[in-house]
């Protein structure tokens, strides 16, 4: 199918060139490409018509590049908004909330470590996150929403109404039982009229294929775009097609080696990355895509190169700082990576990635982003979504797989914004407890550094 119907400010040309088009499997590269006789022969069409079409796809081409080329930094600044995620420490983190404009992938990770106790933990709340967010997208920009709807493309399962219903729900009881001071009764009746009618403004559409994915996404949205109001695009998730349609390839598919079939799903994830980002910044909405993880295995030093200097210059080394495998503190903190690889790790804007540290905690964590610095937070899952667990709520109080008390409490040395309590320890500081019998040990001497290890 030929991608030519996508180009913008490009007269609609005929049934007759378009089928043609289809049939020859041309996409818009290949008109300005390819000598116009080629394309004649191919396509069977005469030559004035080719020779028209390509003049008109130059054309509308040229057109976009120029009238995007005379905006400049601070008006394009000015067109970027954030959506909130109905948490203000989450949206500190990720520099506002979820951007419009841009593709935000939000990914999680089922972390192994040497504690049995906290292994084999998932549900870490990326379609809980999703759903939150087509909740507040609703709501008036007093509350940081964008007062539109949400298109939810599910691939995996269908669209969870119930606890849709529920965050609603509770964020109604919220409004009535503690309004907020700094907003107007008028804003918190409008939410209160949006929450009631939340599903009116959620448009589903469950894509269980890979080529009624391509359908949704290359064709319908932008119809959609056009008819109504709508401020967030969430596909839910974008690796389930793609691994059904390559890890178990098709009769036609089979007869390809596997690098042709990397290359067809790298060019068809270029495609998908494009389309969505195009669409969030024509119509300004908030795209956010929920990836899957894989396994990371470690390849073996080739010969003839220095163990260290092949560790430094592979992309197994490299990819780790943009897979979210690093904690903040520098230290390794799981076996799992991000699905789709480095292709797709280059298509997206930002990588918010939800896992759990060596306590057992969930935390949400800022891989990458133009909009804020890598970072995280200890979050929980609520009736109204996920919201941060503040300093206090836990008595300050962590544990190890161990059993051992970390009693990191704020001191007066610390500044006030710090939260301590959700800062990662060193891996000195880790590697010398590991070292120590516990029973023997003065806790409190230890972390004030009184006791000589």
């Amino acid at each position: 199918m030929s991608d030519i119907i996508l180009v913008s400010n490009l007269p609609t040309p005929s049934n007759r060139v378009v089928q043609a088009l289809d049939n020859t499997g041309l996409q818009v590269v290949d008109l300005l490409t390819l000598d116009v006789f080629e394309i004649h022969r191919r396509t069977q069409l005469s030559v004035i018509d080719v020779q028209n079409l390509v003049r008109d796809v130059i054309t509308a081409l040229t057109g976009t590049i120029e009238e995007e080329c005379t905006k400049t930094a601070e008006e394009r600044n000015a067109e970027l908004e954030f959506l909130t995620t109905g948490d203000e420490t989450i949206d500190q983190l990720l520099g506002g909330g979820i951007p419009t404009g841009a593709l935000t992938e939000v990914t999680g990770e089922r972390l192994k470590y040497r504690y049995p106790e906290v292994t084999d933990k998932s549900g870490l709340g990326k379609s809980q996150l999703c759903l939150q967010l087509c909740i507040h997208v609703q709501l008036p920009r007093a509350f940081g929403g964008f007062e539109a709807g949400a298109i939810y493309i599910g691939t995996e399962s269908s669209l969870a109404t119930p606890r849709l219903h529920q965050i609603a729900t509770s964020l109604s009881t919220e409004f009535i039982n503690h309004p907020p001071p700094h907003i107007s009764t008028q804003d918190i009746d409008s939410a209160l009229d949006a929450l009631s009618t939340h599903g009116d403004r959620i448009l589903y559409f469950h894509c269980p294929d890979l080529e009624s994915q391509e359908h949704t996404i290359s064709y319908q949205l932008s119809v959609v775009l056009s008819r109504h109001r709508i401020g967030l695009i969430v596909l839910d998730s974008v690796t389930a097609n793609y691994r059904a349609e390559f890890d178990r390839p098709t009769t036609s598919q089979k007869s390809q080696s596997q690098p042709a079939q990397m290359g067809q799903r790298s060019k068809d994830l270029r495609k998908l990355a494009g389309t969505l980002k195009d669409l969030a910044v024509e119509w300004n909405v908030a795209v956010v895509a929920v990836n899957q993880v894989t396994d990371m295995f470690k390849r073996s030093s080739s010969q003839g190169t220095q163990p260290q200097e092949e560790e430094l210059l592979a992309l197994d080394y490299q990819a780790k700082w943009f897979d979210g495998l690093v904690e903040e503190g520098g230290n390794m903190e799981g076996t799992k990576r991000p699905a789709l690889g480095l292709v797709w790790s280059n298509l997206i804007t930002s990588r918010v990635m939800l896992v759990r540290d060596r306590w057992g905690e969930t935390r949400i964590r800022v891989v990458f982003s133009p909009f804020a610095r890598a970072g995280s937070l200890v979050y929980e899952i609520g009736p109204a979504g996920i919201h941060v667990i503040v300093a206090g709520e836990a008595n300050g109080v962590k544990k190890d797989g161990k059993g051992l008390v970390l009693a990191v409490q704020q001191s007066d040395h610390c500044p006030e914004e710090t939260d301590v309590s959700n800062t990662n320890l060193g891996s000195d500081f880790e590697t010398k407890l590991d070292d120590i019998e516990f029973s023997d040990l003065d806790v409190e001497d230890l972390l004030s550094g009184k006791t000589n290890i």
